[in-house]
């Protein structure tokens, strides 16, 4: 369930789960690590927080990322 993404989520997990936003997250935020051998370890927000996305901006991305993700199973977004 996309409620269950939270800062703690694994990289690696999210892309397992949602393979279609590896792309967005590249795109958006600059998350190329979502093809790094470390996002087996990294989290959401460790990830963020290397690319200097913290507090208010983390929050945001958070909700964004949720929001894509309902949009895209929604059939409101195409890959």
């Amino acid at each position: 369930m996309i409620e269950e993404i939270n800062p703690e989520t694994k990289i690696s997990d999210l892309i397992n789960r949602f393979p279609f936003i590896v792309d967005y997250l590249i795109e958006e935020f600059g998350f190329h690590c979502v093809n790094c051998i470390f996002n087996n370890f990294d989290t959401l927000k460790s990830g963020a927080e290397l690319h200097g996305i913290v507090g208010k901006d983390f929050d945001e991305m958070l909700e964004k990322i949720k929001q894509y993700i309902f949009e895209y199973k929604e059939g409101l977004k195409v890959s």
